[in-house]
């Protein structure tokens, strides 16, 4: 990074470090001024500072005007970008009638408030938290108090004390950025009463460097440098001028990459194989911006196998995309032939297009921006093998492949082919053979490992080095590190190393890292030399029935959201007025750190809801799941199969409260024999997380749970009976007929309990099938039989009376929800999980057939 893009982009993350010091002391002078002194501490060793400090001393035109300084002074840039920034995430309040002007504890509104237009009075508010491994959730809460000075106090501590560690001639801005991150992310940007305070400060700051990064490079490559003329009186024509670029990179093949293996450690190969995937898109966005010289502020939003970049509208940034797209595709097509590609789009778009504003038509202007970049992506894809790759592709003029052989768990071919030293007589990879050995180190070490990407790597740690591609298309490598071999490695041979990746660690004393947020939970495996649990193990930790159980899940219309969630349907002159780069990117962070981040916070979480039944006899930290994938916006994760269903309301639960209610997500579970191929396992509970998108519990919703799998009806259609909207799974199906089931129904091989009645399995296999058939023509029958089973369970006379009441309510419950369709079905669902939680080990696996569910 230049000398002055660096000095650029350090001023504008810390323009507003003043209000934090401003809030902790309750200062009588600005912010600017409070800010500047701060920095001024000769322990805070920033180069260039004097520049930094008068970029932060004057970073408003009130000051800025009264100021001597020279018309190419980076101030005027900073300046501008914080004009924009301010006008792309400020939008007045509405419901405020209070005449006082600022309110500076007022805490950090939830950008969720928002979604599908504002509620008169609903406002979740944040804690003063922290991003640190031990902090819990901070769920918006209504009834939030005011932040304090002590709040503020101890984040200006948690700040200077960073400040100071980081060596500033070594470590680019990233190392601000993640510390602002960790400081800044949920408190308020503005206190203004008249504006919405839902727009983090770590936030603002972020996109103010974006913004001033990307004027800077635009207006060098035109030569010009009198930003005061520009900027102080052309701003409203330059505003109009297209001078940033929206890009998209969009990695497709990422299902068929990641589900398509079957071999011994399979559900470590898993975990490998998606954060691989995780990792290249983290990467490819670094290089690109690492070839601009610009820093992670212009990262607008990365996960789910796609990532989101604000860029200079420069020729040189439209060839760099270009040798992106053309190099890595290439790269990507000699590792795994046609199974991976990715599209790199791009828009242009002025500063009245992400501040959202109207154009011409009344159309508002980043939303079309936002269709038209998913537009040309998709048209991207469509024809992604064409021009010069697709010559590189016919003509080869190199011997990347074998196409005589192919590696027994990706199934590409490759001239990288060896013999799999686990499996004497396969042939593998390199990069499967590596991948499923760091996928050991990930079920180990999770949070403690360091990535490290290099130009170099020594043959002797070939099978646990992963092969990733740099912006020209040369190899470059990943080796996984502890923090000392870290250090070692800096100290021993510092130029081999391109870029450091942490995660869940925002590491300050290791300064060159980037940390990344990752969902990666497992329990440990009893043999901690496997590194990474099995699926075997999984199963066996399930109660009653020994299946694998399979969530898969994904929030529902998220396009739609990004869209069309911030639209006020009262404000008919602009019903788009808070739809903002600012807070798309601000929801798209919320959303990536519920899925990569809080969820392992769920996972580990003892507390249990007491309103509601669990089918886990006990609440554990080490619960008997492992996530596979948790992305942006969905999730892949295996488990222990009660585990799974427990986990699924957790999370439901735990994201209604996240988002306010505003936003839903529905999800398909599926039971499996721990051998079952991983790609069916994969596919048949993605088609039951279709099965619950399609249930329409009222306009426009889904948020559903399908359970178990697909059957047939009496006319051999394909039906799901078991798909329900999430309350209704939870009340009816468990709290009130599981619920019932469990308290009343003795399975016992002793004398029931007073209260109780002793049932065995083949009676309740009768009354599932019963049940089943009461649907047909043969219903008044079964409805008998049903009656008649129900008779033969009666009590004797001499029985408790406390038995005798028991039976009769058994009676006449079932009876009644028998006679009722819609209770019925619930009844059949949970007599299922009945029988599942209550079904032996020894027993014969032919009473499967008995059952709803996957193999």
């Amino acid at each position: 990074m230049s000398n002055k893009l660096h000095t650029i982009t350090l001023g504008a993350l810390l323009h507003d470090i003043g209000k934090i010091v401003y809030r902790a002391e309750g200062s009588s002078i600005s912010h600017a001024e409070t800010g500047k002194e701060f920095l001024s501490n000769e322990n805070i060793k920033i180069p260039d500072k004097d520049t930094v400090l008068q970029i932060v001393r004057f970073h408003h035109k009130s000051g800025l005007k009264k100021q001597n300084l020279p018309s190419s002074h980076p101030v005027y840039l900073v300046y501008e970008a914080d004009n924009i920034a301010s006008a792309l995430d400020r939008r007045d309040d509405e419901e405020s009638s209070t005449e006082q002007v600022f309110e500076h504890y007022t805490p950090l509104e939830s950008v969720f408030n928002l979604i599908w237009g504002r509620k008169t009075g609903q406002k979740g508010k944040y804690p003063a938290s922290t991003l640190r491994v031990e902090d819990n959730i901070p769920f918006p809460e209504e009834n939030r108090t005011n932040l304090t000075k002590g709040d503020y106090s101890r984040i200006k501590s948690h700040l200077e004390e960073n400040l100071k560690k980081i060596d500033y001639q070594l470590e680019n801005p990233n190392s601000v950025l993640k510390l602002l991150e960790a400081t800044a992310s949920f408190i308020p940007s503005s206190t203004y009463l008249k504006e919405i305070p839902d727009i983090s400060l770590f936030d603002h700051s972020k996109i103010t460097a974006a913004v001033a990064s990307s004027l800077f490079l635009y207006l060098d490559e035109k030569n010009e440098t009198d930003y005061k003329t520009i900027f102080f009186k052309n701003y409203e024509q330059f505003r109009k001028e297209e001078v940033f670029l929206l890009v998209l990179g969009d990695i497709s093949g990422i299902q068929d990459f990641i589900y398509t293996i079957s071999s011994k450690g399979a559900l470590k190969s898993l975990r490998a194989r998606s954060f691989y995937l995780d990792l290249i898109c983290e990467h490819i966005a670094d290089e690109i911006l690492s070839a601009l010289n610009l820093s992670r502020a212009n990262l607008l939003y990365s996960g789910g196998g796609h990532f989101r970049l604000l860029l200079p509208n420069t020729e040189k940034t439209a060839a760099m995309l270009n040798l992106a797209r053309e190099n890595i595709n290439w790269w990507l097509f000699k590792r795994y032939s046609t199974a991976l590609y990715l599209e790199i789009s791009s828009v242009p778009v002025s500063a009245y297009t992400l501040s959202g504003k109207q154009g011409t038509d009344g159309e508002n202007l980043l939303k079309k921006a936002y269709e038209d970049l998913a537009l040309k992506a998709n048209q991207g894809k469509m024809r992604r093998f064409s021009g010069p790759l697709l010559e590189k592709i016919i003509f080869p003029r190199e011997n990347s492949l074998d196409c005589r052989r192919e590696c027994t768990i990706c199934r590409t071919s490759s001239t990288d082919l060896i013999e799999d030293p686990f499996n004497p007589g396969s042939i593998i990879c390199k990069n499967c053979l590596a991948l499923r050995n760091i996928g050991g180190k990930l079920g180990t070490e999770k949070d403690n490992i360091i990535i490290a990407v290099t130009r170099s790597h020594s043959e002797k740690n070939a099978s646990n080095t992963l092969e990733i591609p740099g912006i020209s298309g040369e190899n470059l490598y990943l080796s996984f590190l502890s923090e000392t071999q870290t250090r070692e490695e800096l100290a021993k041979n510092p130029d081999n190393i391109k870029r450091l990746y942490s995660i869940n660690r925002l590491y300050t004393g290791v300064g060159y890292s980037t940390n990344l947020w990752a969902g990666n939970y497992s329990r440990e495996p009893e043999l901690k030399e496997e590194g990474y649990i099995d699926f075997n193990e999984l199963a066996k930790a399930s109660c009653g029935i020994k299946r694998l159980g399979v969530l898969r899940a994904d929030v529902d219309n998220l396009g739609l959201v990004f869209a069309e969630g911030f639209k006020q349907g009262d404000e008919k002159s602009d019903p788009y007025k808070y739809l903002s780069l600012s807070r798309s990117a601000a929801l798209s962070r919320q959303m990536s750190m519920f899925f990569k981040y809080y969820i392992n916070h769920i996972c580990r979480r003892k507390e249990r809801n007491k309103n509601r039944i669990y089918l886990t006899p006990e609440s554990r930290a080490d619960k008997n799941l492992a996530l596979v994938y948790s992305g942006g916006d969905d999730l892949f994760i295996v488990g222990a199969w009660n585990e799974i269903i427990d986990f699924a309301l957790d999370l439901r639960e735990a994201f209604e409260h996240y988002t306010m209610g505003r936003l839903t997500f529905s999800a398909g579970i599926g039971l499996f024999r721990p051998g079952f191929p991983i790609s069916q396992m994969a596919a048949f509970t993605g088609d039951l997380e279709k099965e619950a998108k399609k249930n329409k519990t009222s306009p426009g919703e889904k948020n559903s749970l399908a359970l178990f799998g697909m059957e047939y009806d009496k006319e051999a259609k394909e039906i799901f009976p078991h798909v329900y909207p999430w309350d209704e799974f939870r009340d009816k199906v468990l709290s009130e007929k599981y619920r019932f089931l469990a308290e009343t129904l003795y399975m016992e091989d002793k004398t029931a309990p007073p209260g109780m009645i002793k049932a065995g399995m083949s009676l309740c296999y009768r009354w599932l099938n019963l049940l089943r058939n009461l649907g047909d023509d043969r219903e008044r029958i079964n409805l008998a039989r049903l009656a008649y089973n129900l008779a033969r369970l009666e009590p004797p006379a001499s029985a408790p009376e406390e038995t005798r009441a028991a039976y009769e309510t058994l009676r006449k419950k079932l009876y009644m929800w028998a006679s009722s369709d819609k209770d019925r079905r619930q009844l059949i669902t949970a007599l299922t999980l009945f029988i599942y939680l209550n079904r032996k080990e020894k027993e014969d696996e032919a009473d499967d057939q008995n059952l709803s569910g996957n193999p």
